[in-house]
């Protein structure tokens, strides 16, 4: 990490903002936490421009507000200017000052750069002015810059401005307004979560997006009320490929060293067995036996015992490679459920401010968030993301480093993990499957379940190494049902949110080759069980072809490391149980009535009376 990023992340972990309605401070990253928002950064309290701003803001800020994304403004003043400003033009929003920066940042220093030494700002050319920083807006790579005033455009949207009324307040006795007006702002759309979906930063003064465009990227709905396309969400895709079938690689089995060894070792010590018994001269039925099999053994060429030694090998090796499971998962080898505000604190605490997860994008430095660059200026990641690759290993797999990160999660305050475990999952589920995309189908995010279980904090995630338990069918399923019995007692217990819950168990040492035997296996073994205590459990990985519900030639069961994923059911996942094995269906159908038949609520009402009619046609209930 530069310099650079060392002292922003360092910022970022202890900056503080003063709320104008009361003065108190406010942590910056506590802001987006836990809800969506849109982020406005204004150039000063005193700027005809920042009010031009806000009077285009207000105009959306009820559509804004009806679905929880509320508007805050970040500038630079004392509290009561901020207030004095929210009341002259009926602000609505939160606003926020930076306490770094009051209403003398813009001062004349006699000595120009030479004194204002490294806390000069970003343009060298400035020689005339302080150039001090406000460190909110620094966190924000905002630009500042003498040339901001001096901009072509800036003369005319100002004189423009004029003609409709809107003038900068009078400085005060000293000369100053109440902010820097050599420092520009920009806008952003943060959260839940240290997510950033959309940034506009301004060049020059009155530089400001389009409010509609803000809307769109908050919303995930354009002014024609079709679904916003995020650039993230679309290089997800185009990563997993989801648009088409993928051709599951020819793999070859291949038994750990251990077992080979085992086997070999089993077989030659039946052979040394044989050889002895077959020079033994006791006369006893046996011994005639042996003796018989071993002139047998004898007239056979070397070369086909050579063969059979190594078949009998490989035979028993594949045995106990489908019965053993190694390790057990003691309670010390549990891996640790963490949530998405667990991971961002921990990557904050580990200085870690990049993700690879697509290989394009780089972090605002505050708490990591994430926003889209030009991939070709980002230095080659240590672990990066690949294309679906036929081959049978990981090539982004790694010990985790226990001592990195430390930060506690909900279950154990003292647990350390490593961010980066955690980061490309998350990612991938902040910004795609929280995400419309057009191959969906349908309105709304590619998984609707998503976005409030990241807003509720609820969606648990445990990165399951071959150091816990062996990556076998029946290791990837002791894992399976360890989480499946701690679902119920995982907060929240009670009220909607408890529908939110999920579990995400990620695989990290399973070849993306082997997902579909080890993965796509377990999930239909537990199906049943799961369904019966209404739940859902569900394989993804690289190669599942599965297609969507709406759009038959759209895979959205494809995650950039093989997992299985635990949920409550609702009513709609009936589509999911119609499968082609008829014993396997009428087992997942009766279950489902089990679970809803009772309901009230005419939703569901709806998809059990299709459910009986499904049972009823696939032979009735089961015994």
């Amino acid at each position: 990490m530069t310099p650079t990023r060392n002292r922003r992340r360092s910022a970022a972990a202890s900056l503080t903002l003063r709320a104008a309605s009361d003065g108190r401070p406010v942590w910056i990253p506590s802001i987006w936490a836990h809800r969506r928002v849109v982020l406005v950064f204004l150039r000063h309290l005193a700027c005809r421009f920042c009010k031009e701003q806000i009077l285009a803001m207000n105009t959306v800020a009820a559509k804004l507000e009806a679905l929880d994304i509320p508007i805050v403004y970040i500038s630079m003043g004392s509290p009561a200017q901020a207030r004095e400003l929210s009341k002259k033009l009926g602000l609505v929003g939160t606003i926020y000052v930076d306490p770094d920066a009051g209403g003398t940042v813009a001062e004349l220093k006699a000595g120009g750069d030479e004194a204002a030494g490294e806390s000069s700002g970003t343009d060298g050319q400035d020689g005339t002015y302080s150039r001090q920083r406000a460190q909110a807006y620094a966190l924000f790579s905002l630009l500042r810059s003498e040339r901001t005033t001096r901009h072509e455009k800036t003369v005319e949207l100002a004189t423009a401005l004029i003609g409709k009324g809107i003038e900068d307040d009078e400085p005060d006795s000293r000369g100053a307004w109440p902010g820097d007006i050599f420092q520009v702002g920009g806008v952003f759309v943060l959260g839940p979560g240290n997510t950033c979906d959309y940034s506009y930063r301004s060049q020059y003064a009155g530089d400001h997006p389009d409010v509609s465009e803000v809307v769109a990227a908050a919303t995930g709905v354009t002014n024609e009320g079709s679904d916003f396309l995020y650039p993230t969400a679309q290089r997800w895709a185009n990563l997993l490929q989801v648009d088409e079938v993928v051709a599951l690689p020819f793999r070859f089995w291949r038994p750990s060293f251990s077992v080979i060894a085992l086997c070999f070792i089993a077989v030659g010590m039946i052979a040394v067995v044989l050889r002895v018994l077959s020079r033994s001269t006791a006369d006893t039925t046996s011994g005639v036996i042996v003796d018989q099999l071993a002139s047998q053994l004898s007239e056979i060429h070397p070369a086909w015992l050579y063969t059979a030694l190594v078949v009998c090998t490989v035979f028993l090796a594949a045995l106990l490679e489908w019965t053993i499971v190694g390790p057990t998962l003691s309670e010390d080898d549990i891996p640790a459920l963490v949530t998405p505000e667990v991971v961002d604190r921990a990557a904050l605490d580990a200085g870690i401010v990049d993700c690879d997860c697509a290989g394009d994008m780089e972090a605002i430095p505050v708490l990591g968030l994430q926003d889209i660059v030009d991939a070709s200026e980002l230095p080659r990641p240590a672990t990066p993301s690949r294309p679906i690759s036929r081959s049978n290993s990981r090539p982004n797999s790694r010990p985790p480093s226990p001592t990195l990160g430390r930060s506690p999660t909900q279950e154990d305050p003292a647990m350390v993990i490593d961010p980066r475990d955690f980061r490309e999952m998350l990612c991938y589920v902040r910004y795609f499957l929280a995400r419309p995309h057009p191959s969906v189908g349908r309105p709304g995010p590619v998984c609707p379940f998503v976005p409030q279980s990241l807003k509720k904090n609820c969606i648990y995630f445990a990165v399951i190494r071959d150091s816990h338990v062996s990556m076998t069918k029946q290791g990837v399923r002791m894992v399976a049902e360890h989480f499946l019995s701690r679902f119920e007692q995982l907060p929240p217990l009670e009220g909607r949110a408890r529908q939110y819950k999920a579990i995400v168990m990620v695989f990290p040492d399973i070849a993306d080759a082997d997902a579909p035997r080890l993965i796509d296996s377990v999930q239909l073994e537990l199906k049943a069980a799961c369904v019966a205590r209404g739940l859902m459990i569900g394989e993804f990985h690289r190669f599942n072809n599965t297609p969507g519900l709406r759009n038959e030639h759209f895979y959205p069961l494809r995650t950039p490391t093989p997992c299985l994923a635990i949920r409550h059911m609702v009513p709609t996942d009936l589509a999911f149980l119609n499968i082609d094995d008829v014993e396997l269906r009428r087992k997942f159908l009766t279950a489902f009535l089990g679970v809803f038949k009772a309901s009230p609520k005419e939703s569901e009402k709806e998809a059990v009376r299709k459910a009986e009619i499904m049972l009823k046609e696939a032979g009735g209930p089961l015994c």
